[in-house]
């Protein structure tokens, strides 16, 4: 083992750079652990330079652009699911499984899934309107009870990555991570 094979071993990789950048990471570390059981006295990797990883920032959505075109292309539960999303920075899985009894005197109060982090978004009276307007399914605004968490965001996401391709967006750009700027923005 020695540099140039390490070298030669990490040109045969046909990887991004920020996932290469982790792999070296995960090799150095293996090697780190060799010499910490004296299998080997170097590590072969440390000459090995890591990928430079230009950062590419997704840009917000704006209210009047794409979010207005993105609304346009969903029905009537979707375009409501998209607004919760948009008003309260929830995640999709959070969202998904909306309760009428999680609302009290105009916020949210819940548990989020992924951390069991307590959130109280305030909700805008026309969000609250949008709301009470839909017909729930086994006491939910958008999944059933029976319905799986993770397949009903899935399904949610599928849609709303549909409507900004629809609305323009060719490759459906990271549609939440754009909700989460715009809720940042704003």
């Amino acid at each position: 083992m020695d540099a140039e094979r390490e070298r030669n071993f990490r040109n045969t990789w046909n990887l991004a750079p920020r996932t290469a950048s982790k792999q070296i990471e995960r090799l150095r570390a293996f090697f780190n652990f060799c010499i910490e059981n004296e299998w080997i006295t170097k590590n072969p990797t440390k000459a090995i330079k890591a990928p430079e990883v230009k950062p590419s920032p997704t840009l917000p959505f704006t209210e009047d652009g794409e979010i207005a075109k993105i609304m346009a292309n969903t029905d009537e539960r979707s375009a409501i699911f998209f607004d919760v999303l948009l008003n309260t920075g929830l995640r999709i899985i959070d969202a998904a499984q909306l309760r009428p009894e999680k609302i009290i005197d105009g916020r949210l109060f819940l548990h989020t899934e992924k951390t069991g982090v307590p959130v109280f978004p305030p909700l805008p009276p026309q969000l609250m309107a949008e709301l009470q307007s839909l017909p729930l399914a086994g006491g939910f605004y958008f999944a059933t009870e029976s319905s799986n968490p993770v397949s009903i965001a899935e399904y949610y996401r599928q849609k709303l990555l549909k409507a900004a391709v629809k609305s323009g967006d060719p490759d459906g750009r990271p549609l939440f991570e754009s909700i989460a700027l715009f809720k940042n923005k704003t």
